[in-house]
């Protein structure tokens, strides 16, 4: 009876985590590449990315880095990483160069037929909001261009807030073809974990790889407690 009862506990659990995962989205493939840590400015979180991504990024020909729309601290964080990527002093044929970056929105025709073409000459930048930068969320522009084959690496970089409930919604009863909000429902479950880890002031983030080139960044700033 006892060993009835304790396979039937174990079975639970593995049902509850397998529901979890369908319903949210989480990926167990995730790979944290900096863990739950509290800089002092968005310039330090800036600076730690790229070299936690430098031969990433230096082996890439494009990089697409998007923000959680109406998320402040997410853009301020894409303006901090573009500042830094563009004042390395790489090599001229290897940096970012003046007037290379793209809109998705209003150049996604033009940057389309370079990836088709693979006419990469120079490094592009491609400054855009999520969902369109993550390309773990299918039927979007990342999707599309991770599924190209280029000889050319893209790098995709995507930043969301933690603890952010009015910005990141997990809506699971809508339709959802490109799974944004299963994103937002995965934030929201990495949120609950982390908020418990936040003991002091500052800056808050973590960066996970969630593909091949993928990459997805938790930011959030706290006040004095």
């Amino acid at each position: 009876m006892g060993k009835k009862l304790y396979f039937g506990f174990l079975i639970s659990l593995v049902l509850a985590g397998i529901t979890v995962i369908f319903t949210f989205g989480i990926n167990p493939r995730n790979l944290s590449l900096v863990k739950l840590s509290r800089l002092d400015n968005l310039s330090d979180w800036a600076q730690l990315i790229d070299q936690r991504l430098a031969q990433e990024i230096q082996q890439s020909s494009m990089i697409l880095l998007g923000a959680w729309p109406q998320s402040k601290i997410s853009e301020d964080l894409v303006q901090a990483i573009q500042t830094d990527l563009q004042s390395k002093s790489w090599d001229p044929k290897n940096g970012f160069q003046e007037g290379a970056n793209f809109s998705l929105q209003d150049d996604w025709q033009a940057l389309k037929s370079k990836v088709e073409s693979n006419l990469f000459t120079e490094k592009i930048l491609v400054q855009s909001w999520l969902p369109w930068t993550h390309a773990a969320l299918k039927e979007n522009p990342a999707a599309w261009i991770q599924d190209v084959d280029v000889q050319n690496k893209v790098l995709f970089i995507s930043i969301a807030p933690l603890n952010d409930k009015e910005s990141v919604q997990c809506d699971t009863q809508s339709q959802d073809h490109a799974g944004f909000a299963r994103l937002g429902c995965e934030i929201q479950q990495k949120s609950k974990f982390y908020a418990r880890k936040i003991r002091a002031a500052g800056f808050w983030g973590v960066l996970e790889q969630t593909g091949k080139n993928d990459y997805l960044i938790l930011i959030q700033e706290v006040g004095k407690f």
